[in-house]
């Protein structure tokens, strides 16, 4: 009878373990395409998918009526001095997670041609600089894809991250309650 209990837990407590030191991978897959925002969230652990959600996140306050292609720039240094605030807990999530992939493409336009070759290069310069952030803080398993496809005829402004990270589950639990002690002091 003691010998199965023991038996029983000490299974247990081996997958418990497993558990706690297998990996996460979590796909993040973002689109603002025509003021319309859309982020496809799914997670899996052992190669099972344990979630899925498409959030229409259209609704949310951000303010992306006045985003278009000339104000991109403007939007990320703002965004940027934003997560300056964040610093600390940012680099400490990029220092658990492995990277596997990370595509960035912006397609836009202004409707006019100088206009747009200087909001391409911005953009172009906020982008390699977010992504050597990235790169510099965190642990890269993939080369980061990120493109700018200018559109000269046209006013239009079309975004997407596909990005997929994974790290242990014991890893998470531990930041997120570090997060939560740092916020309750």
């Amino acid at each position: 009878m003691y010998i199965s209990l023991i038996i029983i837990l000490s299974v247990l407590i081996l997958l418990i373990l497993l558990l706690l030191f297998s990996r996460v991978y979590i796909r993040l897959q973002y689109t603002l395409n025509n003021k319309h925002q859309q982020l496809l969230l799914r997670m899996t652990i052992l190669k099972i998918r344990f979630y899925k959600k498409n959030i229409d996140i259209s609704g949310m306050p951000v303010d992306v009526e006045t985003v278009d292609f000339k104000t991109f720039p403007d939007e990320m240094k703002h965004f940027i001095k934003n997560v300056k605030d964040s610093k600390e807990k940012i680099d400490h999530i990029l220092k658990q997670v492995t990277i596997h992939r990370f595509y960035w493409s912006t397609t836009g336009g202004t409707g006019d041609a100088f206009l747009n070759g200087i909001a391409s290069g911005a953009i172009w310069a906020l982008k390699g600089m977010m992504t050597g952030y990235i790169a510099e803080n965190g642990n890269l398993a993939c080369r980061p894809r990120i493109e700018v496809l200018p559109t000269f005829q046209t006013a239009e402004f079309m975004t997407s991250i596909d990005c997929i990270i994974s790290l242990r589950l014991g890893q998470a639990i531990h930041t997120l309650l570090r997060f939560l002690k740092s916020d309750l002091q």
